[in-house]
């Protein structure tokens, strides 16, 4: 596997027609002949997600998606103003100490996601599920956990019918891509200004940091890269938020780009300024504690500790 680290090559790459989508759910499909395992429900969903396809079905499943997104947006917004208005009075107290996953970011997507399942008649567990769905993608993942998702998404659909895989879809693509980078990013806004309340702090316009860190593609044809041959088949992993990368590149890959671009971008960046609207209300410090990331939940970066302890600034 050839990994890219350059922006402009990896944007190229990311754009071209030479190259598709990583074929996920033909890896299913190769579990299922080598163990004799059904896979049947996860292959369903992943061919529901558009991150992993390509041409008609990639446009057909973004239409569908586009559609659910626009009739949850607004009542997701009012669930996540009401869990805002509940943390700032139960927890964002001086002298509270919070993990930023799973203390902030992860409870305020189970707010909107479980928003979204009630206004769309989804089963009750649906929304944890969708939580769980991105350890499908990972190489980390134990082929007993793979198989236990399996089984929980067909008795999902047994119970909604086929129409939840693409519920599910939907609700799984923003995980790990909002609450990864919302915790990563305030980390980095906190850690930055260490000195500054809350209230005086200077906040980016959007996420300053992402958790989803590469993109798989594949050569559908024999091209070369950088003086590199690329072989028909050969899988090229493109970073997409990469150390060395300028503010204004890391800005301009956030979302992704082209017919690949993220279909929660506007509820994302309207949930990165409701965090930043609320945090500044508060003339609180922030200090940091260590922050330590994870690489088993590839392709995301996503912190098992991301602490930070709150308290009343000194006279």
């Amino acid at each position: 596997m050839l990994v890219l680290n350059e922006y402009s090559v990896c944007r190229s790459v990311l754009k071209s027609e030479t190259f598709g989508v990583f074929p996920i759910s033909d890896r299913y499909r190769e579990l299922e002949r080598r163990f004799g395992h059904d896979f049947r429900a996860v292959i369903a969903l992943l061919e529901r997600l558009p991150p992993f396809l390509d041409g008609e079905a990639h446009k057909a499943s973004r239409r569908t998606l586009a559609t659910f997104q626009a009739k949850g947006h607004q009542l997701q917004l009012k669930a996540a103003e009401r869990w805002f208005a509940h943390f700032g009075k139960a927890v964002l107290q001086p002298g509270c100490r919070i993990d930023l996953l799973t203390d902030f970011a992860c409870p305020l997507f189970r707010a909107i996601g479980e928003a979204y399942a009630r206004a769309m008649h989804l089963p009750e567990e649906a929304t944890n599920l969708a939580e769980d769905i991105p350890l499908l993608f990972s190489s980390y993942t134990p082929l007993r956990r793979r198989l236990e998702l399996n089984q929980a998404l067909g008795l999902m659909e047994s119970a909604g019918g086929e129409m939840i895989y693409d519920h599910l879809a939907l609700l799984a693509l923003g995980v790990r891509p909002l609450t990864g980078s919302l915790a990563l990013s305030l980390h980095h806004v906190f850690a930055e200004q260490p000195t500054m309340m809350l209230s005086a702090m200077r906040w980016p316009a959007t996420f300053p940091v992402s958790a989803l860190h590469f993109i798989d593609r594949i050569a559908l044809a024999p091209v070369e890269i950088s003086g590199r041959l690329v072989a028909q088949g050969e899988r090229v992993r493109c970073l997409t938020f990469a150390e060395g990368w300028s503010d204004e590149e890391r800005r301009a890959n956030l979302f992704g780009g082209g017919a690949h671009l993220c279909l929660g971008q506007s509820l994302s960046r309207q949930l990165w300024e409701m965090a930043v609207a609320f945090f500044s209300r508060h003339d609180l410090l922030a200090e940091v504690l260590a922050l330590h990331v994870t690489p088993e939940h590839e392709p995301f970066n996503m912190p098992d500790a991301c602490q930070v302890v709150f308290s009343r600034a000194s006279r």
